[in-house]
């Protein structure tokens, strides 16, 4: 009887993970839990015990230190990442993507991330709004 309930449940968590459907309300808890995962239109990010996963539209990054450890007591943070645009069409093998360095700044309101991630060159990327337990939607360059 179990094995049929853990099947509906890894179904569900598959799909939502892949952007395919948003959680249903009931999974919501469990993927905040488990999973961490946020989303919203053009990111996702995969909260790690240490670092955190970012995929955007025609982008992927990383910040490299728990996201808790760059907030202060507003809750406002800034996080040294990494930032790779990806191409549109197929990657080419002499024409590697660069990875530059990056500080991803926001804000954490209950539920919801806001922030944006400034380049090197002081430009600013963003900005993007997550929710907690939200598959996101991402559009991909290829």
């Amino acid at each position: 009887m179990k094995n049929w309930r853990v099947a509906i449940v890894l179904t569900a968590l598959c799909a939502a993970a892949a952007g395919q459907v948003k959680a249903p309300h009931h999974l919501t808890n469990d993927l905040r839990k488990t999973v961490n995962i946020w989303g919203g239109e053009g990111a996702v990010l995969t909260v790690g015990e240490n670092t955190s996963k970012i995929e955007f539209d025609c982008a992927n990054g990383e910040m490299l230190r728990p996201l808790g450890n760059g907030k202060d007591e507003d809750g406002d943070f800034r996080v040294q990442g990494t930032f790779q645009r990806e191409p549109m069409g197929p990657a080419r093998k002499d024409r590697p993507n660069a990875t530059v360095d990056v500080i991803y700044k926001g804000s954490v309101e209950g539920d919801t991330i806001r922030f944006r991630v400034v380049l090197p060159d002081g430009q600013e990327v963003g900005p993007f709004i997550l929710h907690r337990g939200h598959a996101g939607r991402l559009t991909k360059c290829y």
